[in-house]
């Protein structure tokens, strides 16, 4: 409780930071990102002794996590298209692989008259405009109703996301709490000791006013 109502130093906040294990930062996540939102909560909070800054800790992991989570909600609809485009090029190839097959089949039993030259042409053609629709679907621009249909087909992660969400905003709002009862219920003692000390300060003022008088009475030469 000591030096409660003085602010933490930046140098004594570095030293505390590391009580309370390593940053929640993923290697695809940068550190700098999270320092930063720490850094606000802290010119916000004002932290002013070690509990504080445990309290403080976990609702920056909190955010921290809320953050990804919702990052991850707009990734898994990608990946789900992603995915799409990739069984759907897959199963081209795989229906272009037959086709392609049989178009060599033909042309190995094909003779060298003109006529037979022009099919194999026309059947080389073929080939290359298969290759090149595989290609079309994996460069494809999404539309809104892929997303839609691949938002669809992960709906089971997108339902876990929330419940992460829910339960990393839970965490925050009840150690938001915790920390204003603390300062509400610290803030109390305090005045009540500032009220102690006051009061002691007035009773001592007024038995000196008090005690003056009659003093002064006793220097006087009787009459």
């Amino acid at each position: 409780m000591a030096n409660s109502g003085k602010l933490l130093s930046k140098r004594n906040l570095k030293k505390l930071r590391p009580l309370f294990g390593p940053s929640p930062v993923l290697s695809t996540e940068r550190h700098v990102d999270y320092d930063n939102l720490y850094n606000q909560h802290v010119a916000h909070f004002e932290p002013k002794n070690v509990f504080e800054v445990m309290l403080l800790t976990h609702m920056v992991n909190a955010v921290w996590l809320i953050k990804r989570y919702m990052r991850h909600q707009t990734l898994g609809i990608e990946r789900w298209y992603q995915q799409s485009l990739a069984f759907q090029a897959k199963r081209k190839k795989s229906q272009d692989d037959k086709k392609e097959s049989l178009a060599y089949s033909c042309a190995e039993a094909m003779t060298s008259k003109p006529a037979d030259i022009m099919q194999l042409m026309m059947l080389e053609d073929v080939v290359d405009k298969m290759r090149g629709d595989c290609r079309e679907i994996v460069e494809r621009k999404p539309s809104e109703l892929a997303h839609n249909r691949a938002l669809e087909l992960g709906s089971a992660f997108q339902e876990q996301l929330d419940k992460w969400i829910n339960s990393a905003m839970a965490r925050f709002y009840k150690t938001l709490e915790a920390l204003d009862q603390y300062r509400a219920g610290l803030g109390e003692r305090l005045g009540r000791l500032t009220d102690q000390i006051i009061d002691a300060e007035c009773k001592e003022i007024v038995t000196q006013e008090s005690a003056t008088p009659a003093m002064a009475a006793s220097d006087q030469p009787a009459t």
